[in-house]
């Protein structure tokens, strides 16, 4: 059995008999914690976590900003020449021996480009400064990229013990990883754990590299530990298990949270035991039933541009440029908030929503990735369709390897904008090449038109079959308006789709002037939106909006979810046995959720997702497979039969998504199903035996413990 997903926690007190007490809590696979002062306290650490089996990862040593003082227990700090040398550490961590992790380093450096300007001036003797001012985004990549670098290199150089780890809340994961990280630490919660999940997802698997989710719910979870914090709590837990993190924990707030005088929860408060129920709760779950380790699929991609600085939360200023209007976020940086249009569902009276359900409200197959388009060929052919919604400067190298991708049977969707050489932020966009996009976009750039309010509509056909453009026919009014500076574009093969509506009753009139265009390259389509604006503009964001809808629609996969859009969902395939799973989470923390999940054209009978609840299917072939409780795990499914492990006697319900009756054994109980019916078996309850522990009756029970001051230090 693989296990590719650990669950554990931070410990604030720091040595051997607090990873006692963590194991006694039943709290996850791995802990966080800082080094001991005392090296045989350290050597005794790293022995219990690996005697137990538990990974063991170390928070920063280091200080930010790499001054001359490492961060000690609770962020004392220590001279260098007074803490661990290089070699006692390395002894350590070989102490340790397979169950070392890593450990952290350049800890939310890129403050810098978020943080408000006063944390960045503070006068104090250790922390990020404010970026040196530079006039390109080229150099300002360049100054961030280098600073991770050089501060990374002397934490290698002093301590060692690699692999490294970020720890971040931001979208620019993969700058972090160009300057040398070898782990994607994301600190969940400051931002949108959906679209910072999905950057460092997209950058871990551009560049094959673990990522994780350290959740900050005793900083970000909320003003007081209520039934929403807990509620929340247990919904971030799962929704970064379905997003694929290798490792997820709690930066805080399950041991010690103090939010003021009159609401401290300490220890053994109700409150905090509550939140280490959900822990272990998760824990169990996810020992008894092993994700795939391959990661969800993810057939729509965003793609990360070049030398975009968005950090996608706090500060709007790009690449922390402070003092010049130039660096301040404008529609470019806007495109990343088009991200959380994915994920909501269309108003019931929107016309353009067509077919035999209304999709809208989870991007195909549940997950989308952010894709750094520095990314290799490879890398970016796991993606049906990529589609670039912020900054980027366009290069001969990335222009050939889209090239590529497209006629390799990608569909490519950009804008003028994104095909600029410019780096300078007050410069106008110029064109690469001159606007000679014959060969991927199929036209020209021949000049601008005169920016003007005007109207847009549908002029067709398109060559994606799959993809519900709005076709209204020849006579229809605008469908999107807006002030717009189209480009005047020569046609080298392109057709339009998208064209200027002139009167009402005046026909495919918009052939005069295209604005969408398509292309056919190999055996892909490249759309090109022939604006002089970013997608989220005011006069094109309407568009956007739609393309967007039409491309959800377009690239459904095989597994299609028809739900409210507080549900998430992600499919994932696994090896041995050959099947899929897919996971159900319902993220609205009062009302419960119907879900019906469609393969080709047959639908699941309803399935109830309670209020924060997750669950899961086994699908393989058209057999769909629904355990009341997720704490199953499939050991074996060949032909009709199938063996399963299971916490608890439970019904299974047996979907049949095919157009024959279907017989199913499972654990030995017969099972029929007609075709879009649905047919339930009871099971008894299953112990696994390679790990009984995780089954035992009182598992989720807490013992009692006597802790010290663990308040949070900082």
């Amino acid at each position: 059995m693989q296990h590719e997903v650990m669950f554990g926690s931070s410990i604030l007190m720091p040595g051997p008999h607090a990873v006692d007490d963590f194991l006694k809590l039943k709290l996850g696979r791995c802990v966080l914690t800082w080094v001991p002062h005392d090296k045989n306290e350290a050597l005794d650490l790293a022995r219990r976590c690996r005697d137990a089996g538990l990974m063991l990862y170390f928070s920063e040593w280091l200080a930010r900003g790499a001054g001359d003082q490492v961060r000690g227990i609770h962020n004392t700090p220590i001279p260098i020449d007074q803490f661990h040398t290089r070699a006692d550490l390395e002894q350590v961590v070989a102490e340790a021996g397979d169950c070392y992790g890593g450990r952290f380093s350049a800890g939310e450096v890129v403050g810098l480009i978020y943080w408000p300007l006063q944390y960045v001036r503070r006068e104090r003797p250790a922390g990020w400064r404010e970026m040196p001012h530079v006039d390109t985004v080229t150099e300002a990549r360049d100054v961030f990229v280098n600073t991770v670098r050089a501060f990374m290199q002397r934490d290698r150089d002093l301590f060692g013990c690699a692999p490294l780890a970020s720890v971040d809340p931001s979208l620019l994961s993969k700058y972090l990883v160009q300057a040398g990280v070898d782990m994607i630490g994301l600190e969940s919660m400051p931002g949108d754990p959906r679209l910072m999940q999905a950057a460092s997802r997209g950058a871990a698997r551009a560049y094959d590299k673990p990522w994780g989710v350290h959740i900050a719910m005793g900083w970000y979870g909320g003003i007081r530990v209520d039934e929403l914090w807990q509620k929340r709590w247990k919904v971030s837990l799962y929704d970064a298990f379905i997003s694929g993190a290798n490792f997820i924990w709690p930066e805080s707030g399950i041991y010690d949270l103090q939010r003021s005088e009159d609401n401290r929860n300490t220890f053994a408060s109700k409150p905090m035991k509550r939140a280490r129920l959900v822990l272990r709760e998760a824990h169990q779950f996810a020992s008894i039933h092993s994700r795939p380790a391959a990661g969800p699929r993810s057939p729509l991609g965003i793609l990360h541009g070049h030398l975009d600085g968005a950090a996608g939360l706090w500060n709007r200023v790009t690449w922390g440029q402070y003092g010049d209007d130039k660096w301040l976020a404008g529609p470019a940086e806007a495109g990343w908030e088009l991200y959380d249009e994915l994920f909501r569902r269309q108003r019931y009276s929107h016309p353009h929503v067509a077919g035999d359900a209304d999709r809208s409200g989870n991007p195909p197959l549940g997950q989308c990735d952010i894709v750094p388009i520095e990314a290799d060929l490879e890398a970016l052919k796991q993606y049906n369709c990529l589609v670039c919604l912020g900054w980027n400067t366009m290069t001969a190298e990335l222009y050939d390897k889209l090239k590529a991708y497209v006629r390799g049977g990608g569909h490519l969707v950009m804008y003028l904008p994104q095909l600029s050489t410019h780096v300078d932020r007050a410069a106008e966009v110029k064109l690469f090449r001159c606007g000679d996009f014959s060969d991927l976009f199929g036209a020209k750039v021949r000049g601008r038109c005169t920016p003007d309010v005007m109207g847009l509509k549908f002029v067709g056909p398109s060559s994606l079959d799959d993809y519900p453009y709005p076709d209204w026919g020849a006579t229809v009014d605008p469908l999107f308006m807006g002030r717009m500076q189209p480009a005047k574009l020569e046609l080298c093969g392109a057709k339009t789709l998208f064209g200027v509506a002139g009167m009402i009753f005046d026909g495919n009139s918009g052939d005069a002037q295209p604005i969408v265009v398509e292309n056919r390259v190999g055996k892909g389509v490249a759309t090109l939106v022939g604006l002089y604006q970013y997608p989220a503009d005011e006069g094109v964001i309407r568009l956007t909006r739609d393309l967007l809808r039409t491309i959800i629609a377009g690239e459904q996969g095989n597994v299609r979810l028809t739900a409210s859009d507080q549900v998430r969902y992600a499919v994932y395939d696994a090896a041995g046995p050959k099947h899929s799973v897919i996971y159900m989470l319902n993220t609205d923390p009062d009302v419960p959720a119907d879900v019906s999940l469609q393969l080709g054209r047959r639908r699941s009978v309803p399935i109830h997702l309670p209020p924060t609840q997750l669950h899961l299917g086994l699908l393989k072939g058209s057999v769909l497979l629904l355990p009341e409780d997720p704490r199953v795990y499939l050991k074996r499914w060949s032909d009709a039969a199938v063996e399963l492990t299971s916490f608890r006697a439970q019904r299974i319900t047996v979907h049949n998504l095919g157009a024959r009756t279907v017989n199913v054994t499972i654990n030995g109980k017969h099972c029929r199903s007609e075709p879009e019916g649905g047919a339930d078996v009871r099971i008894a309850r299953r112990v696994d035996p390679d790990r009984p522990e995780f089954f035992a009756a009182d598992f989720l029970e807490e013992p009692t413990i006597r802790m010290a001051d663990t308040r949070l230090p900082y």
